[in-house]
């Protein structure tokens, strides 16, 4: 039986590992849309685009990501087959990123056209 500070140690690395690879993903991302928002077919960045602060957001979500999957979902799907815990993961991420890009889309239109999606129309 392993003890809890080998445990530990082992969850540590594959966070670590995971991290890392979210992380450079992300940083691909982020120099993507860089180059893309600079290139002759785009219309440019917004006031609001830093590369800086995308380099943060992306980079910094290997982290919660890789947190994720090592402590939850490896935790949670141990004792089921390993096509399972693949299909329920992507599944997971879809749902995620579905509401967090609903909810981004629509604070981001209310602040934008100055009304509120939120409100019933009037009959």
């Amino acid at each position: 039986m392993i003890n809890r500070s080998a445990e530990y140690r082992i969850k540590t690395n594959k966070i670590l590992v995971i991290a890392l690879i979210w992380m450079i993903i992300g940083a691909i991302i982020t120099f993507y849309d860089n180059f893309a928002f600079h290139s002759l077919i785009s219309a440019g960045t917004s006031s609001s685009y830093g590369f800086f602060k995308s380099f943060f957001i992306n980079t910094t979500g290997g982290l919660i990501v890789g947190s994720f999957l090592v402590f939850y979902v490896n935790e949670k799907f141990r004792d089921k087959p390993y096509w399972i815990t693949i299909l329920l993961v992507s599944l997971s991420f879809i749902v995620i990123f579905t509401l967090i890009s609903s909810v981004v889309v629509l604070i981001l239109s209310a602040i934008q056209t100055g009304n509120s999606m939120l409100q019933l129309p009037v009959v």
